[in-house]
């Protein structure tokens, strides 16, 4: 609770109380203006963390909890990946969630997207796989847009093109994609398999064009954050 009030005391705001949502609303909001406005990525990050950490006794009798606790990772994710810090994001992540089928769907978009800017999407590939494989969350908003983004930013890169496949004619892919999609994904593999064999040191250059082509829908669940363009990623 004290790093709560440090992090806001070195943003120049007075810290509001700490009992119950409304209050950690303004914190959250908070977090908001030093990542976006200021600037103050550590800070941002600091207060989310705390704000985190405050939430365990609102958790059981807030229904707006779940909101708040999704809003402080989203920011702390986007701090972190400012701060180049990536590689701590999804460990941080399940340390507020503590299993992989719990993170929401917008959370892990985000670092689905996050991972595969900079070129490390294994990192999310077995906790992607349990989430859609989870049979809780195929009723979730954001199912087809972790699906898709699963396909087409971690195991096609991947060159993991029999579970692609797999994916796609699979239950998930069924729930997840319309017949145009599946077909429209199996050629994206089969691209994939083409330029391997034409050229197996560098087969993915013109690949990536063409998944361009077909970007993963996220019907504005996410804003793509600043993180995707900052140069300490490249």
């Amino acid at each position: 609770m004290n790093r709560l009030y440090d992090s806001q005391a070195r943003s120049g705001r007075s810290p509001p109380p700490l009992s119950g949502s409304s209050q950690l609303c303004q914190t959250l909001d908070s977090a908001a203006e030093l990542m976006m406005v200021h600037g103050d990525f550590q800070t941002a990050f600091d207060t989310c963390d705390a704000g985190l950490e405050s939430m365990g006794q609102l958790e059981a009798e807030d229904n707006r909890c779940a909101e708040l606790k999704a809003g402080f990772c989203m920011i702390g994710i986007q701090a972190l990946a400012e701060l180049n810090r990536w590689r701590e994001v999804f460990s941080w992540v399940m340390q507020h969630y503590e299993h992989q089928e719990h993170v929401p769907a917008k959370i892990m978009q985000l670092c689905i997207l996050l991972h595969s800017k900079v070129g490390a999407p294994a990192v999310m590939q077995e906790a992607s796989r349990v989430w859609l494989n989870c049979p809780s969350n195929v009723g979730a908003s954001g199912f087809r847009s972790v699906a898709e983004l699963y396909l087409l930013h971690v195991l096609v890169p991947l060159g993991h093109l029999e579970e692609a496949r797999e994916l796609v004619a699979s239950e998930v892919g069924c729930v997840a994609f319309t017949e145009e999609q599946r077909q429209t994904a199996l050629d994206v593999v089969e691209e994939k398999a083409r330029q391997s064999q034409e050229d197996p040191k560098n087969p993915g250059d013109a690949l990536d064009a063409k998944i361009a082509a077909h970007p993963a829908s996220t019907q504005g669940v996410l804003k793509f954050p600043p993180f995707m363009h900052h140069k300490n990623l490249h």
